[in-house]
């Protein structure tokens, strides 16, 4: 079970799903180190999932908050009072 938990950590192959049978043999030290191994790719996998829906919002709900509506329709900025 290479990269998947840690080197001197005991693993009981069940289900083969490395969670669910941390839980039911009540590895706590295996589930822990499960957890470990999994955060750093959830975090790299979900990061570059969210750029082009975060990238989208931006565009659509805050760069026209920017500029009041009368300086995007007449491509002109308001005059000074």
């Amino acid at each position: 079970v290479l990269c998947r938990i840690g080197v001197g950590v005991d693993y009981t192959t069940i289900t083969n799903f490395i969670f669910l049978d941390q839980l039911l043999t009540g590895n706590w030290a295996g589930l822990a180190s499960a957890l470990h191994h999994i955060a750093l790719p959830a975090l790299a996998i979900g990061l570059t999932t969210l750029a082009l829906p975060l990238a989208c919002i931006y565009a659509d709900q805050i760069l026209p908050l920017q500029d009041p509506p009368a300086v995007q329709w007449l491509g002109s900025t308001p005059a000074a009072p």
